[in-house]
């Protein structure tokens, strides 16, 4: 885990406006901000949790998903992940599509790593825009978790809002445990 025994470094991808930057705003208790600004290449934060009676530094990286940072964000900020939170917008198929791309990322980005994934259909909260069913949204992560071909060493699925906070403290302390039961 991480340069030190007691931190872990967590990258939250996905593509533009499924709501990155406002988990980690909620996580780290920012609230909720209806106007933003896209991320251009990183945003960064951090926070110390109880994991397992165990303090743990998270470092968390929201980083953007505009292809003019591709290289950059392969060859830097995706580099020695402890964890990953895969984000899609539950109303906007393209970016539930787009997983895999994401997937791919993070996996030559560390080609030698098993690192634990947390798919995160976030936006509950727009219930009557939603085209995603949460049975799809488990299949493709069931896919996943199948395929041998994928380096992991743990995935999950959870449905967030950062609008409400639904499920985002829940979101990182399942990929707390993950990480620390990571082999």
């Amino acid at each position: 885990m991480g340069e030190k025994e007691n931190s872990a470094k967590i990258v939250l991808i996905g593509e533009k406006s499924v709501g990155k930057t406002s988990i980690r705003r909620q996580y780290n208790g920012l609230g909720f901000r209806t106007a933003h600004l896209m991320t251009i290449g990183t945003e960064f934060s951090q926070k110390e949790v109880i994991v397992q009676n165990e303090k743990l530094d998270f470092h968390i990286w929201d980083i953007a998903s505009d292809l003019n940072y591709e290289t950059l964000r392969r060859q830097k900020y995706l580099r020695k992940t402890d964890g990953a939170m895969i984000v899609f917008d539950l109303s906007r198929y393209e970016t539930f599509f787009r997983l895999t791309y994401w997937l791919n990322e993070l996996s030559e980005a560390n080609p030698r790593s098993k690192i634990p994934i947390l798919f995160v259909g976030n936006k509950t909260d727009l219930k009557r825009d939603r085209v995603i069913p949460e049975e799809d949204a488990r299949k493709f992560v069931e896919k996943i978790k199948e395929d041998k071909s994928i380096k992991t060493s743990w995935v999950g699925y959870v449905e967030t809002s950062a609008k409400t906070a639904h499920n985002i403290k829940e979101s990182f302390h399942l990929l707390a445990d993950a990480i620390v039961n990571s082999p």
